[in-house]
């Protein structure tokens, strides 16, 4: 009997993260051993500011940058 070659991907995680009141997401994805990127929305605004990093700080600061932007937009 011959021996059976498996072919194997890299495993992708995804954790999610919503605050009780549903106005906060935080989605954590990981692809193999690569660092995790994580991403914030708030979807009470629409389109809404988003963050991304690679850990929780750089995610956050992302985040109020982009609602800064946001901020702009809504005030023009």
């Amino acid at each position: 009997m011959s021996e059976i070659k498996w072919k194997t991907t890299e495993q992708t995680a995804t954790q999610n993260l919503i605050s009780q009141d549903g106005k906060w997401h935080i989605t954590k994805t990981q692809k193999g051993q690569a660092a995790p990127e994580f991403t914030m929305t708030c979807p009470v605004f629409f389109p809404g500011p988003t963050g991304r990093g690679k850990d929780y700080r750089t995610m956050l600061n992302s985040f109020l940058d982009d609602c800064n932007r946001f901020a702009c937009l809504l005030t023009e």
